[in-house]
């Protein structure tokens, strides 16, 4: 049995105790002082909850000079990520997909649930690109153009965890309808992009039964209290918004009751990386008028979507998949929110670890 100790993140709480795993299984957590190799702050890997990895491409082509609208640059099916994508080869996008996982992983992160452009040429893109990596992901395929075809639904829903699509104002809503409708009857996962750059119809929204929201940034109270009542969570990504203008209030969302998780968007924009993410929020806190714990809460409930009715943290019997970070103790939220990879220690996943 392996051994790691010092303040654990535990039962929502930093308490001075000790994780023993084993074959990739917590065995044991106790509190106070143990005999460990590895000493640290210790807290669970993390869950980016909205990435666009294609998007690795896009930035590789143009050098990292990105400029324009949201419309020019992201709206299906003709804005310049989607020309970039469907002209580049497989094998380069399939490359600068794997560079970012490899970025996501040395950051902490276990997981990311990921919009995949392209139908199902984009879902065997990413199966590619994670070959050999122990991150996991859950797969958000979209139709490759926008209509439903029950043929490609089929095959699609036999691959991927779920189907995430643009904004309903993108789409023919009818078409939507039955692409929402598909996924469902299968048990798969619906989600979408909402009141990102101007205010959409909420009911027409929720009428597709989605599993939660990304963005929601010109939402108005109405729309939040009624996602708060159906108990949709919201994605938010502060970096991305920010780039073409936009800011989500999150201090109201979080006031109406909502879970609020944080994903970082478009790879082209903003780097996967959840510490950078944290990071912005703080040194924008007039802004935002967040504390550190409400943003690392962000961060945890991440988790959340992938066990909404589990607490956030380590149990006996769960798949090890944790951090051990060098930081400062005396306010350790804080130090969190302004850490980065250089301050790992240590990332298990499962089976998986690496000490750096």
């Amino acid at each position: 049995m392996k051994y790691i100790s010092g303040l654990i993140f535990h039962e929502h709480d930093f308490i001075e105790g000790y994780v023993g795993y084993e074959d990739g299984i917590i065995q044991e957590i106790g509190k106070g002082r143990k005999d460990s190799e590895i000493k640290g702050t210790i807290i669970p890997t993390f869950v980016n909850a909205h990435t666009h990895i294609g998007d690795s491409i896009v930035k590789k082509v143009l050098g990292g000079k990105i400029k324009g609208t949201i419309e020019e640059l992201v709206k299906p099916p003709n804005g310049l990520k989607h020309r970039i994508l469907r002209e580049a080869e497989d094998e380069e996008i399939v490359g600068t997909m794997s560079s970012t996982i490899d970025d996501m992983l040395s950051s902490g992160i276990s997981c990311f649930w990921d919009f995949r452009e392209l139908g199902i040429r984009g879902i065997k893109q990413l199966y590619q690109a994670q070959i050999g990596s122990p991150i996991k992901s859950r797969i958000f395929g979209r139709p490759q153009k926008m209509e439903y075809c029950k043929d490609e639904m089929e095959a699609l829903l036999k691959v991927v965890d779920g189907i995430g699509v643009s904004c309903i104002t993108d789409w023919d809503y009818s078409e939507l309808e039955k692409v929402a409708k598909h996924a469902k009857k299968e048990g798969k996962l619906f989600s979408l992009h909402a009141s990102e750059a101007f205010r959409e119809d909420i009911d027409l929204i929720l009428d597709l039964n989605p599993d939660f929201l990304i963005h929601m940034t010109k939402a108005n109270d109405g729309d939040l209290e009624i996602c708060a009542d159906n108990d949709i969570p919201i994605v938010v990504c502060p970096r991305s918004n920010a780039f073409f203008g936009l800011m989500p209030d999150i201090k109201r969302m979080l006031k109406k009751g909502l879970t609020v998780a944080l994903g970082t968007d478009n790879v082209m924009i903003a780097s996967p990386s959840l510490f950078d993410e944290m990071r912005f929020l703080s040194e924008r806190n007039k802004l935002y008028r967040l504390s550190d714990d409400q943003i690392f809460n962000l961060c945890l409930n991440s988790r959340k979507l992938l066990n909404p009715k589990d607490s956030i943290g380590f149990k006996e019997g769960y798949e090890a998949e944790l951090l051990v970070l060098d930081i400062s103790t005396s306010n350790i939220p804080h130090h969190i929110l302004h850490a980065n990879s250089r301050n790992i220690k240590l990332i298990c996943m499962g089976n998986w670890e690496e000490t750096k």
